[in-house]
């Protein structure tokens, strides 16, 4: 699993993402997106995992 606030086109941009701009996110919203990418391998537990690790980390920073 891969994990970027961009697309891999974009690297090294400090532009918010232009997908989620095209879709009328503000800029300072889409600035706080991040991208996962997963092999075709990777099994339901392994997705289980990231998904409870982002909502862990999102909770953590926001408090709730």
């Amino acid at each position: 699993m891969l994990c970027s606030s961009g697309s891999a086109c974009s690297a090294g941009s400090t532009d918010p993402s232009a997908v989620l701009t095209a879709m009328e996110y503000e800029a300072e919203l889409a600035h706080t997106a991040v991208r996962l990418s997963f092999t075709r391998g990777i099994k339901e537990n392994e997705i289980s995992q990231v998904a409870s690790a982002v909502v862990a980390t999102v909770k953590a920073l926001t408090g709730n």
